[in-house]
C-alpha cells in the first residue's frame, strides 16, 4: 500500500484518486471480486489499478511500486 498512498498523496495525482479497500472474505464482495479476477484465496494483498475512465488498467499482487503506479497511469492516457 505504500506505493498506492504516495500516488494518493502527489500533487498531480491526489484529486481524481480514491483508495477503496474490499474485505475478501465478505461474501456481500464476491461477485465484485470475482468481476475484477481477484482472488479471495490470495493470502497476498491485490491491487486494482483503475484508470481515468474507470477501467482497469493493472493489478499488482504484493505490495505496490509509486515509480510503476505513475508509468502505468502515464502510459494509460497516452
Amino acid at each position: 500500500m505504500r506505493g498506492v498512498r504516495r500516488f494518493k498523496k502527489d500533487e498531480r495525482f491526489s484529486e481524481g484518486t480514491q483508495i477503496i479497500m474490499v474485505d475478501p472474505t465478505d461474501e456481500a464482495e464476491s461477485q465484485l471480486l470475482e468481476s475484477l479476477r481477484v482472488d479471495p484465496e490470495q493470502e497476498q494483498a491485490q491491487t486494482v489499478f483503475f484508470g481515468s475512465r474507470g477501467v482497469p488498467i493493472a493489478g499488482y499482487l504484493g505490495e505496490t511500486d509509486y515509480e510503476e503506479l505513475v508509468q502505468t497511469f502515464i502510459a494509460s492516457v497516452s
